[in-house]
């Protein structure tokens, strides 16, 4: 039993890091795309593709966050059989 609760921490701890990782990347794009937005101006193709990527991180951002939610849930309810 103390070995398959050490497994799961493990892994839901691994998941957890890749979570965190993904965000970092996701912030690394944003500041990526503010600062290709500066030159922009007259521009209108790629202001429609900036926009479009924008859109792309925050919904990334909405899935990181409803699998962490569902690995709270997860993680809760498995504590709760053991």
């Amino acid at each position: 039993m103390e070995k398959d609760k050490t497994c799961r921490d493990i892994y839901f701890e691994m998941r957890s890091m890749n979570r965190h990782l993904q965000r970092v990347g996701n912030i690394g794009m944003l500041a990526l795309l503010l600062k290709l937005s500066e030159g922009l101006e007259y521009d209108k193709n790629g202001k429609r593709l900036l926009k479009a990527a924008a859109i792309l991180v925050g919904v990334v951002e909405v899935l990181l966050f409803q699998e962490a939610v569902t690995d709270c849930i997860k993680k809760r309810n498995g504590e709760a059989d053991d």
